[in-house]
């Protein structure tokens, strides 16, 4: 009952809260105190005094000591899963932070051997791109030099716009 000497604090004293103070108290809407009651969801306990609704500073108190015993066990909780986070077994860690080792994740049982650098992966694509320039495969065959082109460029799989037009005449029959 920390809370409870704070919410007396917020009403002179007086052990009876009407809706107003209730819902400043745990800092919402009116309205949505009231929509609360109507469908019977408000987490306090509430009694009917006429036509107004009035809540006991006890309770009051004892939502909120439970609200921040809730919140304090969900920091917790979120802070041993952020401690215990695959990121922290790496060695990232916040400035300052001395490092420490995980106890669940062992390093000598990782294989090193299956595991390849980056490094390691870029040189391997690396030396066979060049193997693969240096010997001639079946798929793709050699270049041959033409005496007859002048630039001695590549041949093109593209026919060129001279055997277009011919074989566009040739189908035509002209």
């Amino acid at each position: 009952m920390n809370a409870l000497f704070w919410v007396m604090g917020r009403v002179d004293g007086r052990l009876v809260l009407n809706i107003d103070e209730v819902a400043d108290t745990l800092g919402l809407a009116v309205q949505t105190v009231d929509n609360q009651i109507d469908d019977g969801s408000f987490p306090i306990p509430l009694r009917k005094q006429g036509r107004r609704w009035l809540a006991d500073a006890r309770d009051v108190a004892e939502h909120l000591d439970l609200m921040r015993a809730q919140a304090r066990e969900a920091h917790d909780l979120a802070q041993s899963r952020r401690n215990a986070s695959p990121y922290a077994a790496m060695g990232r860690r916040k400035k300052g932070d001395p490092p420490s080792p995980s106890p669940d994740l062992d390093h000598e049982m990782l294989p090193r051997t299956s595991v390849k650098s980056f490094e390691e992966i870029v040189r391997e694509l690396g030396e066979r791109w060049v193997r693969s320039q240096n010997s001639p495969s079946a798929e793709t065959p050699p270049i041959e030099d033409s005496k007859d082109d002048p630039t001695n460029a590549a041949p093109s799989i593209f026919p060129s716009p001279e055997k277009r037009r011919s074989a566009s005449l040739a189908k035509s029959g002209n």
